[in-house]
Order: structure tokens, then C-alpha cells, then sequence
């Protein structure tokens, strides 16, 4: 079948240029001049449009060859001339005109086909089988959509049946093998049978007769058939600038066909707003004329007659129907400007099958026409009506795009006799409009001005007159007259770039999206001859835009930007060439464009993300779940990445242990909480498609009960969860997921039930769940992980209290107690039991350890829960708030923490617990000390001090404070309290150190030097004692206690 690759165009013409009318308003039934014109050529065209399709075929062939004699070698015009030709079976006449369009890259494959028809018929059935085959390799099968898979099966049926009546079995066999591995790759099954079964055909029946086939259509032209014909009687073919045929072709771009529209009239334009919606990177003044709104024209302005066979005159709407407007002109044939090709139409026929004449526009004109009444507005659209058509009302002028004329003082425009003394510098003010205007009105218009600054004055005044005209008739939508001004302009001033643009938006405006991209093709050539890269490239973007997937063209803007463009440009361009060869199933060129872009921007999270998709889809699952942990490393909450590689773990492609499968499960169900909900519906889909190749994963089962029962979407997540039970791997996961929906649906008799049949899996046999496992399985807020038949019982406890089964409940949290130090849910449940029976002293038991058990587990906030509860159960309980004091101390809450500790004195005193209360209290003046704030901690420590006297401890403390900030008074009285308590006591050191303590702090204190001569004189320290009196002696001189003591101790040395 060769490559079948190269472009070309097959089935006729394909791409038409614009809508074609009959000349007069008749249809012309006039013989036409010998010579002609530029501007008549498109209204001679329409008149042997008519003529064909009154069998006229002779004067059609007439009027086509004069086109040709007259200089105007248009492609479209032989083509159809070929046509006609073959319809009259003068096949040498039609082969001349095919074979010499066989260069022309827009109609090479049709004319190939066409030529191995007019063969056939002349019994040249070895030419024929040639040019046949150079047809079916002209077809681009990359870029070939099933809906076109018809066209290319009766193509090859075609060439297989040339080379079958040769003889040339081998041949036909080798084309329809060629055909059937092309539609198993793509997955075309009902083709593969279709084709299968003409294979069987072909090799079963006797060689038949020559086939009668059919002619050619044009291709993707707008065609409409003639009303009040029969479907054996042609319709009127529509000549159009191009050709291109209905496949993809690199440097056209495709379009499915779709099935013919009935004849019943003129199809609605398209609508703008979609057009306008993707503008691209357009001049400032050609988005004026295409999108911006205009005012609504005044309904009562008269009427100005066009002259025949030419464009009319630029009016608002008159009150009566105008007379129908003249043709459009034909463009000159301009290096710079060639005719683009047309879209595929609303309504097109097969191209292989259907006569030209069913792809016609234009309708047939009647014989009578009768005029369409002022107050009817019929739109004029690509389609020209065979009966005058009104203009659009007012209203609909009022939503027309924006015209040149609205930015002029004057509404109507100039008369085409404008004197002399209407200069360049006149018109152009005239367009600009005064200080009144709207401030960006004046800004298109003065775009307009700047983008004919380099055209000369005499052609600039009439490019300016040609676009004011053109927006005015683009405002009431006549946009096959805007055309025709396009043309018009084009031909004067090819080197005018901007209204080639105009040209193709207008195309656009009109549905005929592949002859605006084939036209935009030819500028961009234009742009790069010329140097202007920036503009080559914004019309690619404005291309891709209009047809995302025309891979060829998209290359080509990568190629354009790989030498020109920024980095940034160019990756995203790669990347979304890659995205269309996946969407395609283009793997392999996929995956290389995705490695030239990471190659230049490695951190590129899309690009990687695209790449590891191609290397998944091409069964290389290892290296791309690398590629998704790569991306994750860059963004941990990409879902996409995370989503992928877990389908990766769970079906096998990239195993994983099931543990590690569930803690990525967990990180996807993170991912999809609060603004995350929006990905619900991607993410569910995902592993739903996952379910149709695997519909027995126990894993995927699980895995989307878990996205349902995230999004709260319990009903399917609880169907999930039961088919993920049938296999015993994952039958507790799922039951206890199943119970916390069902509890959370308000249903807690079904969950028990699931709760009773997992706890009894886990007791009959413990080793069955894996602790890594269970370890790992997505948990619920409120859960912490345990053991699992602890795990279970708590949830198995709760769903008891829902159903009211308090004794239930209590025999499942006791028995819980029993076998773990579990403390949390337990111990609150039975608190909670005991209050409501009435045991306070149980409740609060079970409250302590539950707060201890939570300090344990640094949980401070569920030990404030529980103590404050504590508190309310039993406020002169001292324990709750001990424990409070030392949690907000702890946390930096310093006054909260005094105020308990004040609440706790109280309570021990009340009690008289005065040590207890005087140990408040001397914390109290500790933190306060602390704060610096020394006088409310002396009176702490004084009030510590009244309530445990006899507390040497709080002594020596609150002296040491007292010393520290200065307040000696008050130290000399606490140490002296000290002092004297141990000589009292007889405690010889301790009154030793307090009594030397306190004269160094007052040295004048005579009686601590009697108290400590007399501990050292009580303990045999004679000498000792001697030295201490006779300080005394030496600071208070006159002391007789000093001599008394002294004499005394002399004696009993004498004694001695």
C-alpha cells in the first residue's frame, strides 16, 4: 500500500473558496463575454455552477474554458473542467485537465483518482491500477479518523478490483492485507470485518464486470443539493478556490466528514462568539473588526444599488429588499496571497462516492423568483439563497461585530465618484472619528492606519476604503461580499498582509475551518520569507487553536521555535505535540518528543507526567511508576502521579507490597479533602476503568470504596466494599470500612454485623491480618492506630451506643480493658457509663487514667477535655485541678496555672490539708518570683507560711527570696524562726548552720551568738563556744551574758 502518507487531496474538490451565486439575478442565463475579468471570474464560476445544473454541460465547459483562455489558471476552475469533462466522458479531454494539477499539492490525490477512473472507462486498466495506487499512497493514514475509514475501504476496494481484472491477484491481495493492518492497529473491528469479508469476495467470486463507478466528489466544499431535484438529477456544483481532501494531510488541515444536510435552505452561519472566543494573536484592528460589538443601525436609510458584476455598495439596511448582491471577485493568482482551501462543510458528502454537485452551496436559481418581503430578515450566510434576502433588521445589526464605518462622523461611506479633493489625509480622518468617539474605537482605527502606512498613497486610499467596507459588510453579516472585498484587496495590494487575516477569520466566522487554516499556511511562508518570525509564529498558535491536533502543523511551529523561540515556548509546544500523539495512540513519537522536552526542562511536572503515561501505556510500567515518583518528589500532592502509581502497585503492572499500596491510598484520600473534592469524579473514574480490565481486584474494589467513602458518597462505597470482601486478603479491611459508612448513614444494626464477622475473622485467627498491613489501611479522623481486635471492638463498642445497647457496650469496653492498656476510648466510654449510674468516684477513676494516659502521650488538649470534665463531675475535687495547674504552667499559661493552683489551696484548706495548701501556695509565689513580680510572691510565701509553720524547707526558701531582693527585715525574721526551731529540737548541726546563717545576715542578733555558744557549750565545743561569746563580748561590750558565759565555760575547763 506504500506509506500512504504523503499529502495530497482525493475525491474531488475538496476545498472550495467562497460561496458561489449566478452572476445576474436570473442565475445568467446570458452567454458571457469572450474576455473576462479578475473580478468576474467567481460569478462566471456560479454561472456554470448553474448551467451544470441544468444539464447545460456543454455552455458549463464553455464558461470554465474561457476562465482558463482568459489567463485565470485557478485550480478549482480545471478541476471542475475536468469533472465536466469526465461527466461527458471525453476522458482525453478529462485526463489533460487531471494531469496537470498532478503538482498541485491540494489536489494530486484526487486528480490521481480521477485519472484512474477516466483510465478504467477507456479500457486502460494497467494506467489505471498506476495511478490508483499512487492514490491509496498519497493517503495520510496518521492522521485518518474511523469516519473516514469508509472513504479509504471503497479506495483500496477500488485498486484491489483494477489489479483483480488484470490478472493480478497477488496485488489485490497485497493492498487489502496492507488495508487490514492498518484498521487492527487502530482498533477498527467492525472495518477489519467490512474488509475481511471483500477479501472473501474477491477470492471466491469469477472475475466480473468492468465496475461502473461513480465520479468523484468535491471535496469538503459546503454543498447543499437543489431543491426539486431528484437524487439522479445533479445539483449545482460550487467552484472554490482549493482543494483538500477529507484526511489528514501534513500541511492540511483535516476535518470528518459529516452526513449531508437536507436541502431545505441555507445553513446558519456559525456562531462568532466560539470564533471570537479564540482569536489568537491577532492586530489590534482585525480583532476590532471581528469582536467588537457595534450599535444598532438605523432601519430607514435607503437602499444603493450595486451595478452588475460588481461588489455592492456598503449601506446600512434599507426599507426594501436590496437587489442581490454580485458575486464575489476572484483573487488574482498572487505568490503572496494564494486562495486557500475550505473546510469541511456543515454538510459533505462522501468523497468518493457522491457527485461534486451534492457538496454545492448555492441553490439552483429559480425560474420566478419571488422577492422575500422588509420585514422578513433572512441571514445572509456562505450559502447564497437563490431569492433576494433581506438584510438584518436593526436588532440584528445591534450585535454585528464592529465596523470601520461606526468609527466616522458620517454613516454612510463615500460614493465611489469621491472628487479629487478627497484626498488620503481626508478619508483617513474620516475613519479615525473626533474627540467624541469611543477612546478605543480611535485605537483600532488608528491600528488600521499605522498597518497601510507602508502602501503607496494611491493603492493605501483604496486599501482603506476596502476595509472600512469590509467591516460594515462583516456587521451585516455578509460575509461572502467581506470576501469578496478581501480579494478585491488582495488583488490591488498583495503585499498587504493583514487582510489575508481578515480573510481567514472571515472563513472561520463561516465554518469553513480548513480552508482558514490551509490560507494561514500560506501566510505563515509569507511571514518567514519576510523575516517577521514573531507573526509566523502567532499564526501557528492561531492554527492550533482552530485544529489542536494537526500534528504537522505543530511540528512545524517546534521546528520554527527550536531555532527561534524562548525555552519556555518551545517545551510547551513539545508537550502538547506529545499530548496529541497520545490522545492519538502515537506512542513511540509520543515518548520521544516527551524525552526531548525533559531533556530541556527536567523539572517540568506536565512534561513528566505526559512521559510516564506514554512509558505506562507502552507496557513499560516499572520505569514509569519512576517517572511518577520522580513528579512526586517535585509535588507530593500531585494527584495525577499519585493516582497512576497506585494503579500501577495494585494491578500488578508495577507490584508493590499491599501495605505500601495503602499508604499511598492514604495520601490520595488526604489529597481529596476540602478544595481536593473537585477531584472526585477524575479519580473515581480512574479506578472504575481500572475495574473493566480487572473486574475480580479485590484491590481496586477496596481502593474505590475509599474514594466513594471520601467524598461521601456511602451507598457506593459500601457496594464497593462488597465486592472487595469476597476475597479473604482484604474481607477485614472492607467489612470495617463498610461498618464506618453504614455508621455514618445512620445504620448501626448493619454495621455491627460487619463489626461481628471481622472481629470473629481476627480472634479465629490473628496471624491472618498482617499488622504492616493493618498498620497502613486509611483511617477515619477520630481513629488511632491499635491492634486490630482492639481497633474493631472500640468501633464495635460505638456502633452498640448508637443502637442503644449500653450493656453490649460495657462488656465489649471491659473486656477491651482487660486485655490492653489501651486507655483512650475505654476508659471514656466507661466513665461515661459510670456517671449515669450515678458512681461518681468510678467515673472519675476512669477520667484520671484517661488523662494520665493522654499526658503520657504528649495529647494535651484530650487531657484539658477530660480533666475539665473531671471538674464539672466534682469541682472540690483536688485532683483535676492539680492536673490543670500543671498542664497550662507547662504550656506557658501562667495565669490560668495560678488560678487553679488558688482553686487547689482552697480545696485543701476547706479539708484541712494545710500542707497540701501551704505546697499551693509555694508554687503560686515561685511563679511569681519568676515573673518578677517579688511583692506577690512575698505574700505567697507569707500565706505558705501561716498555713505549714514548721515547713523548714518553705523557711529557708522564703529566706533566701527575702535576702535575694533585699528585704533583710523580713529575712532576719523567718531565720531566726529556723534558727530557733533546731536549738529547740536539739538538732546540733542543722542549729549550728542556722544560727551562723543568721548572724551573718544580722550581726547585731545577741541572742543566736547565746543560742549557738550554748549548742556548741551542749555538745562539749568548749573552745568553740568561748570563741562565739567572746564575739559577743567584742560587739556588745557591756554584755554581761558574754562575761557570765564566759566565766562559766572557765570553770568547767578547770573543772576538767
Amino acid at each position: 500500500m506504500g506509506n500512504m502518507g504523503s499529502a495530497g487531496n482525493f475525491g474531488g474538490m475538496g476545498n472550495p473558496g467562497q460561496a458561489l451565486a449566478p452572476a445576474g439575478p436570473a442565475g445568467g442565463g446570458a452567454a458571457p463575454q469572450r474576455r473576462i475579468t479578475a473580478s468576474q471570474v467567481t460569478g462566471i464560476l456560479r454561472q456554470a455552477q448553474a448551467f451544470q445544473a441544468q444539464g447545460r454541460y456543454n455552455d458549463a465547459i464553455d464558461l470554465c474554458e474561457q476562465i482558463l483562455e482568459s489567463g485565470f489558471d485557478r485550480p478549482d476552475a480545471r478541476y471542475f473542467l475536468g469533472w465536466l469533462y469526465q461527466e461527458q466522458k471525453r476522458w482525453d479531454d478529462a485526463i489533460r485537465q487531471f494531469q496537470m494539477l498532478l503538482n498541485d499539492p491540494e489536489y494530486a490525490l484526487s486528480c490521481y483518482y480521477a485519472l484512474g477512473q477516466c483510465y478504467r472507462a477507456r479500457g486502460d486498466l494497467r494506467t489505471a491500477t498506476v495511478h490508483f495506487d499512487e492514490a491509496v499512497d498519497r493517503v495520510n493514514l496518521d492522521a485518518l479518523t474511523i469516519e473516514e475509514a469508509d472513504q479509504l475501504v471503497q479506495l483500496c476496494q477500488e485498486a484491489a478490483e483494477a489489479h483483480r481484472l488484470l490478472g493480478e491477484q497477488e496485488q489485490a491481495l497485497t493492498i487489502y492485507n496492507a488495508l487490514l493492518g492498518f484498521l487492527r492497529s487502530r482498533g477498527w473491528n467492525d472495518k477489519v470485518a467490512q474488509v475481511e469479508l471483500l477479501l472473501k469476495q474477491m477470492q471466491s467470486a469469477p472475475p466480473p464486470a468492468q465496475p461502473n463507478t461513480p465520479p468523484p466528489s468535491l471535496q469538503q466544499q459546503a454543498l447543499q443539493a437543489a431543491p426539486g431535484l431528484s437524487p439522479e438529477q445533479p445539483a449545482t456544483p460550487s467552484i472554490q478556490d482549493a482543494a483538500t481532501m477529507m484526511f489528514s494531510t501534513p500541511g492540511v488541515a483535516s476535518a470528518p466528514p459529516q452526513p449531508p444536510a437536507a436541502p431545505a435552505g441555507p445553513a446558519p452561519a456559525p456562531a462568532s462568539s466560539a470564533v471570537s472566543a479564540a482569536a489568537g494573536e491577532l492586530p489590534d484592528w482585525l480583532t476590532g473588526i471581528l469582536n467588537e460589538p457595534a450599535p444598532s443601525q438605523p432601519a430607514t436609510n435607503p437602499a444603493q444599488p450595486a451595478p452588475a458584476g460588481a461588489a455592492p455598495a456598503p449601506v446600512s439596511p434599507p426599507a426594501a429588499p436590496p437587489p442581490q448582491p454580485a458575486a464575489p471577485a476572484a483573487p488574482p493568482q498572487s505568490p503572496t496571497a494564494p486562495n486557500p482551501p475550505a473546510p469541511a462543510p456543515v454538510s459533505s458528502a462522501s468523497w468518493l462516492t457522491d457527485s461534486p454537485t451534492r457538496q454545492v452551496e448555492l441553490q439552483p436559481p429559480a425560474p420566478a423568483p419571488a422577492p422575500v418581503p422588509a420585514s422578513q430578515a433572512v441571514p445572509v450566510q456562505s450559502q447564497m439563497p437563490a431569492s433576494p434576502a433581506a438584510p438584518p433588521t436593526a436588532a440584528a445589526s445591534a450585535s454585528a461585530p464592529l465596523t470601520l464605518e461606526q468609527l466616522s462622523p458620517a454613516a454612510p461611506p463615500p460614493p465611489a465618484s469621491t472628487s479629487a479633493k478627497d484626498n488620503v489625509e481626508e478619508l483617513l480622518s474620516k475613519i479615525a472619528g473626533n474627540t467624541t468617539r469611543d477612546e478605543s474605537l480611535q485605537q483600532v482605527a488608528g491600528a488600521v492606519l499605522a498597518s497601510t502606512a507602508s502602501l503607496p498613497e494611491g493603492v493605501r486610499m483604496q486599501v482603506v476604503r476596502s476595509m472600512q467596507d469590509i467591516q460594515r459588510y462583516i456587521e451585516h453579516g455578509l460575509l461572502n461580499s467581506a470576501i469578496d472585498e478581501c480579494l478585491k484587496v488582495i488583488e490591488i495590494a498583495p503585499q498587504y498582509l493583514d487582510v489575508h487575516q481578515v480573510l481567514c477569520e472571515i472563513y472561520v466566522r463561516q465554518g469553513r475551518i480548513e480552508q482558514a487554516i490551509t490560507k494561514y499556511a500560506i501566510l505563515v511562508d509569507t511571514y518567514i520569507a519576510n523575516g517577521r518570525i514573531d507573526d509566523a509564529i502567532a499564526t501557528y498558535r492561531r492554527i492550533l487553536q482552530l485544529e489542536p491536533n494537526n500534528l504537522t502543523y505543530r511540528m512545524r511551529l517546534i521546528n520554527l521555535l527550536s531555532s527561534h523561540g524562548n525555552k519556555e515556548d518551545l517545551l510547551r509546544e513539545r508537550t502538547q505535540a506529545a499530548e496529541a500523539y497520545l490522545r492519538l495512540g502515537y506512542m513511540d513519537r509520543a515518548l520521544s518528543e516527551l524525552e526531548q522536552a525533559l531533556q530541556e526542562s527536567p523539572t517540568s511536572v506536565p512534561t513528566r507526567l505526559n512521559y510516564a503515561l506514554a512509558l505506562q501505556k507502552l507496557g513499560r510500567s516499572q520505569q514509569a511508576a519512576a517517572e511518577y515518583q520522580r513528579v512526586l518528589q517535585v509535588d507530593p500532592r500531585n494527584i495525577v502521579a499519585l493516582v497512576r502509581w497506585h494503579l500501577l502497585m495494585i494491578t500488578g503492572a508495577a507490584p508493590a507490597g499491599r501495605a505500601s499500596a495503602l499508604e499511598l491510598l492514604t495520601r490520595i484520600r488526604w489529597q481529596l479533602r476540602g478544595q481536593g473534592q473537585r477531584h472526585y469524579e477524575v479519580v473515581a473514574r480512574e479506578y472504575t476503568q481500572a475495574l473493566e480490565l480487572q473486574p475480580n481486584n479485590a484491590d481496586l474494589h477496596f481502593s474505590l470504596g475509599q474514594i466513594h467513602q471520601q467524598a461521601g458518597y456511602f451507598d457506593r462505597a459500601v457496594a464497593a466494599y462488597q465486592q472487595a470482601a469476597r476475597d479473604s486478603a482484604v474481607e477485614v479491611l472492607a467489612r470495617v470500612s463498610m461498618a464506618h459508612c453504614l455508621l455514618s448513614q445512620g445504620k448501626p444494626e448493619e454495621a455491627i454485623q460487619q463489626l461481628e464477622q471481622a472481629l470473629q475473622l481476627v480472634r479465629r485467627s490473628p496471624a491472618a491480618m498482617d499488622p504492616t498491613i493493618w498498620a497502613a489501611r486509611p483511617r477515619e479522623d477520630d481513629e488511632e492506630h491499635q491492634a486490630p481486635e482492639v481497633e474493631i471492638s472500640l468501633l464495635l463498642a460505638k456502633a452498640y451506643r448508637r443502637a442503644g445497647k449500653e450493656e453490649q457496650m460495657q462488656a465489649v469496653l471491659r473486656r477491651i480493658k482487660q486485655m490492653t492498656t489501651y486507655q483512650d476510648e475505654v476508659a471514656s466510654a466507661l466513665a461515661e457509663i459510670s456517671a449515669r449510674q450515678g458512681d461518681i468516684d468510678s467515673a472519675l477513676q476512669e477520667y484520671a487514667e484517661l488523662a494520665r494516659y493522654y499526658l503520657s502521650k504528649r495529647q494535651g488538649d484530650n487531657a484539658l477535655n477530660v480533666l475539665n470534665e473531671m471538674v464539672r463531675l466534682a469541682p472540690q475535687d483536688p485532683r483535676a485541678h492539680a492536673e490543670l495547674a500543671e498542664i497550662y504552667i507547662n504550656r506557658g499559661q501562667l495565669e490560668e496555672g495560678i488560678a487553679e493552683l488558688r482553686l487547689l489551696a482552697d480545696i485543701y484548706e476547706r479539708r484541712n490539708q494545710r500542707g497540701e495548701a501551704s505546697e499551693a501556695m509555694r508554687r503560686i509565689a515561685d511563679i511569681y518570683a519568676e515573673m518578677g513580680n517579688n511583692e506577690e510572691a512575698l505574700t505567697c510565701y507569707r500565706r505558705a507560711v501561716d498555713l505549714a509553720p514548721n515547713d523548714m524547707g518553705l523557711l529557708r526558701e522564703v529566706v533566701a527570696f527575702c535576702w535575694r531582693i533585699g528585704r533583710t527585715r523580713e529575712a532576719t525574721e523567718y531565720q531566726t524562726v529556723v534558727a530557733r526551731y533546731y536549738f529547740e529540737t536539739h538538732q546540733v548541726k542543722e542549729a549550728v548552720a542556722a544560727l551562723q546563717q543568721l548572724i551573718a545576715i544580722d550581726r547585731h542578733n545577741y541572742e543566736a551568738y547565746d543560742m549557738l555558744g550554748q549548742t556548741y557549750q551542749s555538745v562539749g565545743e568548749y573552745e568553740q563556744a568561748s570563741r562565739v561569746y567572746k564575739n559577743l563580748a567584742r560587739v556588745k561590750p557591756d554584755s554581761t551574758i558574754a562575761r557570765e558565759r564566759l566565766a562559766a565555760l572557765q570553770a568547767l575547763r578547770s573543772g576538767q
